[in-house]
């Protein structure tokens, strides 16, 4: 049985996320414990997130990928039938005249 490319795409994409997830934020902290407890603390820590953000990137990465085709074709067929020699540009030769507000004189 075969993967669909997309699907396929996606899943790696989670994966990175994933990893990501899990080995950047024990990276960036300044304490004294080794690495892989670090990394097993912050994994328990936070193993919802990441799931729910690994899962959550499988989706859009899938979704982005399968509309991809069908956005281009359309946004090219638009620009395709654009007939630009026919625009004229033509420069503002006259400005409307700004209003003037005469305020009245105080008299003390």
């Amino acid at each position: 049985m075969q993967i669909e490319e997309h699907l396929l795409i996606a899943i790696i994409a989670a994966l990175v996320n994933f990893l990501l997830s899990l080995v950047l934020p024990p990276l960036l902290k300044n304490s004294g414990l080794p690495f892989s407890h670090e990394i097993r603390k912050h994994y328990e820590c936070n193993k919802h997130i990441i799931l729910v953000s690994s899962t959550i990137t499988i989706i859009f990465v899938y979704i982005s990928l399968k509309i991809t085709p069908m956005i281009q074709d359309n946004f090219l067929s638009g620009i395709t039938k654009l007939n630009t020699s026919q625009v004229v540009i033509k420069p503002i030769t006259s400005y409307a005249p700004t209003p003037v507000v005469s305020v009245p004189a105080v008299n003390n």
